[in-house]
């Protein structure tokens, strides 16, 4: 059974279908204006947040029309954070396949041949490792959470520093979601050759507010923003993605 979600702005329209395998394709058509910049960046992060093992998009219907090709280097810039996955575009042409061309740095940015070119190097690629924990916004929901961790990392050889700094960001993250979302949540850990990446996508909307010193609410996500390497919140429907990565040499 194939899954297809969409978005439509002005003259862009971006479509996302997902079968049973571990890859997820978005194709995008029509014209890539300057105010579909954000749009099309929001649609592919929430298309990252089902941490497919690579993300494919399709650009053989998309023309350039004053938009900018840096929204897909933000796009693989956020792949290669969280969830430590690829972002591999094919089908480019004309001024659009020129301007990626000439982009001067493509870092974590993929161009492919076509579309059997996409899926042969999606396949060669050797996926992140991943533990899935389902947890309720109670008192003990922290400590579950640090067991998983702490099986998880001793499993996959993550050096101690990095495991404490992994422990207390886990804590923070999880500490938030009991107490300001409220709702079941998932805690989401995936190891990757030189970053471990840890995420809590939890169902309720709300934004938390930016991290300051003298916001007593956004005092865990100051320390999340100080221990990791780098760290971000997706909005997804019915609910958000708050994730942080952290090097393996952390500590």
């Amino acid at each position: 059974m194939r899954e297809r979600t969409g978005l439509e702005e002005g003259r862009l329209r971006c479509a996302q279908e997902r079968g049973g395998g571990p890859v997820t394709t978005a194709r995008l058509d029509g014209e890539f204006e300057l105010a579909g910049a954000a749009p099309m960046l929001a649609f592919l992060l929430t298309a990252l947040s089902r941490r497919p093992q690579a993300l494919l998009v399709d650009l053989s219907g998309l023309v350039l029309a004053g938009g900018t090709v840096s929204t897909f280097l933000d796009a693989a810039r956020h792949a290669a954070a969280w969830p430590g996955c690829g972002l591999l575009l094919y089908g480019q042409r004309g001024s659009l396949a020129a301007a990626l061309d000439t982009m001067p740095e493509r870092d974590g940015l993929t161009l492919c041949a076509d579309r059997d070119d996409a899926l042969r190097q999606a396949n060669a690629r050797t996926p992140g490792r991943l533990r899935v924990l389902g947890l309720s916004p109670d008192p003990q929901a922290p400590a579950e959470a640090r067991d998983m961790l702490a099986d998880g990392c001793a499993l996959w050889d993550v050096p101690h520093p990095a495991h404490l700094v992994l422990r207390q960001i886990c804590s923070e993250l999880v500490s938030n979601a009991v107490r300001h979302a409220r709702t079941d949540f998932t805690l989401e850990l995936r190891d990757g050759p030189q970053h471990v990446h840890l995420a809590v996508h939890d169902h309720d909307p709300a934004l938390p507010p930016p991290p300051l010193r003298r916001s007593a609410d956004s005092r865990g996500l100051l320390l999340v923003d100080v221990l990791a390497s780098g760290w971000g919140i997706i909005p997804v429907d019915g609910g958000k993605v708050v994730w942080a990565t952290v090097p393996r040499t952390a500590g």
